[in-house]
Order: C-alpha cells, then sequence, then structure tokens
C-alpha cells in the first residue's frame, strides 16, 4: 500500500496518470533534470549512487488502474497498519506542490521516454488503433480453436499483429508451438527473465532486489512479509 498524488497527465498516453509515491523522497525528483531523472527512472536500488533514493514516480493505467480510494480513507489505524507515516507523506505533498516547473519537467521525461521505448509491439499496444481488416482478422483469430491457429495464415495490415498473435499462441496455447517457434518463445522468454530489463519492467536480477528492499521497508508487517516469502518462492522457481 503506498499513498500517491498525481502530477500530470502522460504527455504521450492519456489513458496514463504520472503519480508521485509520496512514502519515498521526492528529493531526487526536485533535483535532477529531465535527462538526468531518465538516467535513474529505471536503474534497480543497488546501482543507484550512493545516497540516492528511488525516483518516486509511478505511471497509472487509468483502464487497468491497480485499487485506487481517496486519502480520506486512509485511516489512522489504516495508517498504522501499514508503516505509512502520514506527517511525512504531507511534508513531501508540500514540496511536490511548492515546486515550480514539475509538470513541465515530467512531461519532458516521459515523452522523451516514448521516444526511446523499444520497438516491442507489447510497448506499443496504444501507438495507433487498428483499422477494421484487422479487427476482422481479430474476431476470427478469437473464434478459432488452438490448432486451427497454427495452421491459419492471418494477412494482418498492423505489423504489432504477427507477433502479438505468436505470443498469444505461446502464452495459451504452447502444445500448438512447432520446433522453431517453442526455440523463437525460450530465446524470448530467456531476454526477459536475464536480460536487460525493459523499461516499467523487472527481470529476475532486479526482483530480487526489489523483493529484498521491500522486505527491509516492510519488516514490522507480518502480512507483507507473508505476501514477500510468497513473492520470493515464486521468483526462485521462475529464475531458478
Amino acid at each position: 500500500m503506498a499513498l500517491v498524488v498525481p502530477l500530470a497527465i502522460h504527455p504521450v498516453q492519456s489513458n496514463k496518470i504520472i503519480a508521485c509515491n509520496l512514502l519515498l523522497d521526492p528529493e531526487p525528483l526536485l533535483r535532477l533534470d529531465a535527462t538526468q531523472l531518465h538516467r535513474y527512472l529505471y536503474t534497480p536500488t543497488a546501482e543507484l549512487p550512493a545516497g540516492m533514493g528511488r525516483i518516486p514516480l509511478k505511471e497509472i493505467h487509468v483502464n487497468r488502474s491497480p485499487m485506487l480510494a481517496p486519502a480520506a480513507m486512509l485511516t489512522p489505524e489504516i495508517a498504522a497498519r501499514y508503516g505509512i507515516d502520514v506527517a511525512r507523506c504531507h511534508a513531501h505533498l508540500e514540496r511536490l506542490q511548492a515546486a515550480p516547473g514539475l509538470k513541465e519537467k515530467l512531461h519532458a521525461l516521459y515523452a522523451a521516454d516514448e521516444e526511446r521505448a523499444p520497438a516491442d509491439p507489447e510497448f506499443a499496444l496504444y501507438a495507433g488503433f487498428l483499422g477494421d481488416h484487422d479487427r476482422r482478422l481479430g474476431a476470427r483469430v478469437r473464434s478459432l480453436p488452438p490448432q486451427a491457429l497454427a495452421n491459419e495464415r492471418f494477412a494482418f495490415e498492423d505489423a504489432r499483429l504477427p507477433e502479438l498473435l505468436f505470443r498469444y499462441r505461446a502464452r495459451n496455447f504452447p502444445a500448438t508451438l512447432n520446433t522453431e517457434e517453442r526455440a523463437r518463445w525460450a530465446e524470448h522468454c530467456a531476454a526477459r527473465l536475464h536480460g536487460e530489463p525493459l523499461r516499467g519492467m523487472h527481470n529476475c536480477a532486479s526482483l530480487r532486489q526489489r523483493i529484498a528492499q521491500l522486505r527491509a521497508e516492510r519488516a514490522n508487517d507480518p502480512r507483507a512479509l507473508a505476501v514477500l516469502d510468497a513473492l520470493q518462492s515464486y521468483a526462485d522457481e521462475l529464475c531458478g
């Protein structure tokens, strides 16, 4: 659980809100310029310069947001249960509200972030709407049994869709993949798990670092530690 405040609408994707986690010190957000912020925004905590805390920014997707509630619902009892220092959060909020040019800095940061985005179709889902032809093919994809998907050839117009269809089959119907496709999927998974983490995502190393960080932050919260134990088990099983 965190106490967050919206700061700006994303400059490129209007279905995203840029928010700040008030549990974290906003000092690096206020001190660094957009170029410097981009350098550290997705850097694992262990690799940040000595004395620097994490950049306390979060993108909230309007159409698939986590559970959000008004700050008024955070009673003293709930705050104490989750270890939230409300007074400290309010102090952080006052610093953000007094900072000149913060919205413009965030727009520059996230506009540049979009320009540097990897050419991965799963990161480009909002990079344009599908035409009627591809929507009709999408309906056909959903209507076909798994094995038929492997045999059918779809003349998509949108360049994102062939790879998205392959990943849809690999995740949901792996038995339909041929030998070449299985090798391709294994390579993709290995890159996601052990390669450089893509923006906003963890690889195995950064996930374990984040779990360790959360353990330290929630050392007195048995419920949170139980969740982290389960997450650690999942990470160990996934990453080996």
